[in-house]
């Protein structure tokens, strides 16, 4: 039992209760034996983690980017928010890979591998299924050492791709005209 108690200066304090009876031959309680022991330390801790934890959430969920989380096997753990038409509970649990153009995958693959086995951040620009094209940062995130998810940054940068398209292709028309 946990409970959070006053203290004499009227601050307050939290205590964990362990207690078990004391039992004579004939079953019968003949008394208890309690232990005490001061968690306020931890309580604080973890009130800050939380409260942390939360900022955390609120400052993802709200970035421009498309951010997601995947395991060792690139599957899909967390998505700050849905993309092209697709919630995020549409995406959780799929692979990641799944959601890539054809031409994407050896270097999004060979980027998702470096990243686990380097433990270093890795850059790909990459051709969503639904057309978007991206620009991403794969962060590994280490556990004991082990980069065992990746954090996927994305930025949709389908109308830079296209605006440089369309200058690359005046410029040829203008080359073409200059050659005639």
């Amino acid at each position: 039992l946990e409970l959070e108690y006053v203290t004499k200066d009227g601050g307050t304090r939290w205590g964990e209760l362990t207690g078990n009876f004391l039992w004579n031959a004939k079953g019968q309680v003949i008394g208890s034996l309690v232990v005490t022991r001061d968690v306020t330390e931890r309580k604080l801790v973890e009130a800050a983690l939380l409260e942390s934890e939360f900022r955390l959430r609120r400052l993802i969920e709200n970035m421009p980017d498309f951010v997601i989380l995947v395991d060792e096997n690139a599957e899909i753990r967390y998505v700050n928010r849905g993309v092209a038409g697709r919630e995020p509970d549409q995406l959780v649990g799929h692979l990641g890979f799944g959601f890539l153009a054809e031409e994407s995958h050896s270097a999004c693959r060979a980027a998702f591998i470096r990243a686990l086995e380097t433990g270093e951040v890795q850059y790909v620009e990459a051709r969503g299924t639904s057309g978007l094209w991206w620009s991403c940062r794969l962060v590994p995130l280490k556990e004991r050492s082990l980069a065992t998810q990746v954090m996927i940054i994305c930025t949709d940068v389908t109308q830079e791709r296209r605006a440089n398209e369309t200058v690359r292709k005046e410029q040829d028309l203008l080359r073409q005209l200059i050659e005639l």
